[in-house]
Parts: structure tokens; sequence; C-alpha cells
């Protein structure tokens, strides 16, 4: 009995340790910039980058100017990026397919507290209805995060499902990744790098809204 038990207790042992070093193991990989099951948010030599297995989804320009109402009143200051999603699959994937169904999302201090900015913003909303063409055009691309397919191994430049409303010209805001949907789980997200100051996004600037999607 006596050997039994040391047999047993010795089983366990073996069974922790197994299971503390696997956990170990998955913090380190989700602590590296390297790509994994969860989406990151890294910055990587001088770019800034969502990355997973599956692809990339890599900021290509930026635009900050006004947004506009449909009678042409100021709104909000807002920022406006553009991206270059890279599907490495097999398969043919959208862009959010690629970052496990997630989508960036601004978040400001507002009265000491943090608040995300969540409240829909059109890209098209940089134009009053006097630019119906620059409207039609930014309007095209409003969509392409959740529904351009992108060929296997190949790449398209897309814009977020909406712009970013920008408060105190951005300081003191950040991009986060968060679920597309209430379906996804919040676990498909890197605990480690899920946030970027905006002053850190690495993004070329454009003097026209237009010309983030050239």
């Amino acid at each position: 009995m006596k050997k039994l038990s040391i047999i047993g207790f010795a089983l366990l042992a073996v069974v922790t340790l197994s299971a503390c070093s696997n956990s170990k193991t998955k913090q380190k990989a989700d602590q590296s910039t390297k790509p994994t099951k969860y989406v990151k948010l890294i910055n990587e030599n001088n770019q800034t980058k969502l990355v997973t297995k599956k692809g990339s989804i890599t900021f290509y320009k930026t635009y900050r100017g006004t947004s506009y109402d449909n009678n042409g009143k100021k709104r909000f200051d807002m920022a406006l990026y553009s991206f270059k999603a890279t599907n490495n699959s097999d398969k043919m994937l959208t862009a959010g397919q690629i970052v496990n169904n997630t989508k960036l999302l601004a978040s400001a201090k507002v009265d000491g507290k943090d608040k995300k900015l969540d409240q829909p913003l059109a890209y098209s909303s940089a134009y009053t209805n006097k630019n119906a063409n620059e409207q039609a055009k930014l309007n095209h691309y409003e969509q392409s995060w959740e529904n351009e397919p992108i060929r296997p191994h190949q790449t398209i430049i897309v814009t977020s499902p909406d712009a970013f409303q920008l408060v105190d010209n951005g300081h003191n805001e950040d991009m986060l990744v968060v679920t597309q949907d209430n379906y996804t789980k919040k676990s498909v997200i890197s605990q480690k790098h899920n946030k970027l100051s905006l002053s850190q996004i690495h993004a070329k600037k454009v003097n026209k809204a237009i010309d983030i999607v050239k």
C-alpha cells in the first residue's frame, strides 16, 4: 500500500509539473511578437500591425481631420486609417477573419476615466455632401474589413469598420483590439499585446482623406 501511495504521489507531481510547464510556455509565447493563434497589436521594424498565424493587417496611411453631419456641420475631430491586409493561409479570408473576428477601437481619458469611443463614425463623413465622389469612394471601403474576401497569399487595402474619434487631438488616446461581435470570445486576443497609444502607431500621413485608399 505504501508503494502504491508513493507511486500515486509521484505521478501526481509529474502531471502538476507538466501542467505548470505548459502554462508557462503558453504565457511566454503570448508575450512574444511572433504570430500565434492570438491576435496581437505590435510594432515591429517601424511598422504597426495586427498579427496572427493566418496573416497580418499593417497600418498603411492615416489622415486627421473633421467629421461632418448630413447638413455639413462639424461633429468630431477624427482619424482615418487604411491597412494592408495579408492572407497567409490557403483559404479565402476577410481581414476580420485573419485577426480572429476582432477589430480596432479607440479609447481616451475623459474626465480622468477611460472611455471607449465606440460611436459609429463613417469614413465618408470626412467630406460634406458637396464632395459626393469622394464620399462614394470611401463608402466603398467601409465594409472591406468584414466583407472583402482576400485570396490566399495575397494583400489588399482595407479600412476599419469605423473611423476613430479624436479627443484632445489624440493625446492620452489608445488603440485597442476588441471582438468584432458578441459571439467571439475575448480569449482570442493576446493579453500582452492588445493596446498601443496613437502616438506609437506608424502610418504614412496624407493631406486628403481620400488619399488613404490610393
